[in-house]
């Protein structure tokens, strides 16, 4: 075979080297810039679960999975202080880390967005329940107690989630279980025997809600049968520094009486009790009241009245 001899063999050769190093120097290029991974990565498509996140008040701790072929790369980007995460925030291939949802202490819903691929995962969590609305009812809301005394309980209805709390303000009275409750509940309470013959009214609270009780007076004893009293004098009236006085009882043979104060300021000193004629001898304390008061003794079932002066003349 016979070589054609080019014209110009010397620009012919720098023709052909220019060419020679242009397609070498691209090749070495390629080489330098482009991994064979690189030149082969496939399209990077990526799963990740879960998308969204819903959190209670208290918080919460989870997984997120990551799905792509194994040259993908991926991160994951936390900008919520709320929202940590744990494990390795990147990778290539399949993966997964924790996340820890801090507990919640406000009212209000609240919301992070993690990156992870990027794809947006929403993280909302709840806040605290509301507090309930509090509304107290008793019942009963008035109640009555015999002479001698006894035991009782007053239903409270309140919404859950509401305290309350149960107290006498009377000193003859006394709350004796359920002192304190949340929501609907009741407590008990005992009255004691009223020893005198009249009648006294208190009160209990619960809930800012007041129940009041009326309590009887002791009946006195009926005289026996062919018994007259009389007593002397009737009535007594005394200064603000008190004093002392006598009443006489006039009854027959056998016929027993006795001498009852109906007030704390009034004490018997001899004769409370007797039988046939006898005498009472009483006391009347200071007055430090500041306005007059009246008093009074039974005495074989008969008023014996005391007024006294409030004010120092």
């Amino acid at each position: 075979m016979r070589m054609r001899t080019p014209r110009h063999p010397a620009r012919w050769f720098r023709t052909r080297w220019l060419v020679a190093t242009s397609i070498a120097g691209v090749i070495v290029w390629l080489a330098a810039c482009t991994s064979l991974d690189e030149l082969t990565q496939p399209d990077c498509a990526y799963t990740v679960a879960p998308s969204t996140i819903e959190v209670g008040n208290q918080g919460s701790t989870g997984t997120l999975t990551i799905r792509t072929p194994g040259v993908c790369a991926w991160a994951v980007e936390s900008p919520s202080g709320w929202v940590s995460l744990t494990g390795e925030r990147s990778g290539k291939g399949d993966g997964s880390l924790g996340y820890a949802v801090a507990a919640h202490e406000g009212f209000d819903y609240r919301y992070a967005t993690l990156t992870v691929a990027g794809h947006s995962v929403t993280v909302s969590q709840a806040g605290r329940p509301l507090p309930p609305v509090c509304s107290y009812s008793v019942s009963p809301s008035a109640t009555t107690a015999p002479a001698t005394g006894g035991a009782g309980s007053i239903a409270v209805a309140a919404p859950a989630g509401c305290a309350w709390a149960a107290s006498s303000q009377t000193g003859w009275m006394t709350i004796t279980s359920g002192s304190s409750g949340s929501g609907s509940g009741a407590f008990g309470f005992v009255v004691a025997a009223n020893t005198t013959t009249t009648a006294r009214t208190g009160s209990m609270s619960a809930g800012g809600q007041t129940i009041g009780v009326t309590q009887s007076g002791t009946t006195p004893p009926p005289p026996p049968p062919n018994c007259n009293y009389t007593i002397s004098p009737s009535s007594a009236k005394f200064a603000t520094a008190g004093g002392t006085g006598t009443i006489n009882v006039t009854a027959q043979a056998g016929c027993p009486w006795t001498a009852v104060p109906q007030q704390s300021w009034i004490t018997i000193l001899t004769g409370s009790s007797g039988s046939g004629n006898g005498q009472v001898q009483y006391l009347v304390a200071v007055c430090g009241c500041g306005q007059d008061r009246t008093g009074r003794i039974v005495v074989a079932g008969r008023n014996f009245n005391i007024d006294q002066d409030g004010k120092t003349p």
